[in-house]
């Protein structure tokens, strides 16, 4: 029986080839009423929590592709996908994501309490323990590893965030390799210098 949770994760801005759907990759469709399953492997070493989902601590994890949307839109291909990696070592469930955006400047994170990141960008894992589709238990995180729980009644469709699991995350935003999370000022100028495009532009009205 698993005993914990802990979540990795990091938004990374996604080159141009990413960013863009691939008609003949192997993305399940939208219109499959199989849902997959997967084996999640028995791991011996723990990885290190810290937002870096690195080759080394996460190579036996089982990779899953997160790349169908539900809302706004209901079951249908992202244009950009996530993916998911697990494992678990018989006490703790480990969950690493890597999430990439096309334009860095989008991505909505905010330091805050817990169960306060609705507003934030996020993503997560929701539990269904007894696999009966009636109760479960999600655990999110947004870009800098703020952390949100909840049960969830699916009988009522309703959930319940004043119910709080003791689980680690940590989160991380990159930029071309470069971690910007706890940046200062004059760096992330430095980076917005280099890295980042901009248009000057001037509208003025002009009398017919």
């Amino acid at each position: 029986m698993l005993s914990g949770l802990v979540v990795s994760s990091f938004f990374t801005a996604a080159d141009s080839a990413a960013a863009e759907p691939n008609a003949a990759d192997d993305r399940p469709s939208n219109r499959s009423a199989t849902l997959p399953a997967y084996e999640i492997p028995r791991i011996n070493s723990v990885p290190q929590i810290d937002g870096e989902v690195t080759i080394e601590e996460w190579a036996q994890a089982t990779r899953v592709l997160i790349n169908i949307e539900t809302d706004p839109a209901e079951n249908v291909l992202t244009p950009i996908s996530a993916e998911a990696l697990i494992m678990e070592d018989g006490d703790t469930l480990y969950v690493a994501f890597i999430a990439q955006d096309p334009d860095i400047s989008q991505i909505r994170a905010f330091y805050s309490d817990r169960d306060l990141l609705w507003d934030d960008d996020r993503i997560g894992i929701v539990l269904d323990t007894f696999n009966d589709e009636r109760r479960a238990y999600e655990f999110w995180v947004n870009p800098l590893g703020v952390q949100a729980d909840a049960i969830y009644d699916d009988i009522n469709r309703r959930g319940d965030d004043s119910w709080n699991a003791i689980w680690e995350s940590a989160g991380r935003i990159t930029l071309d390799g470069t971690d910007i999370t706890g940046l200062d000022e004059d760096r992330l100028a430095a980076l917005r210098r280099d890295l980042v495009g901009i248009v000057f532009q001037a509208f003025r009205l002009i009398p017919s």
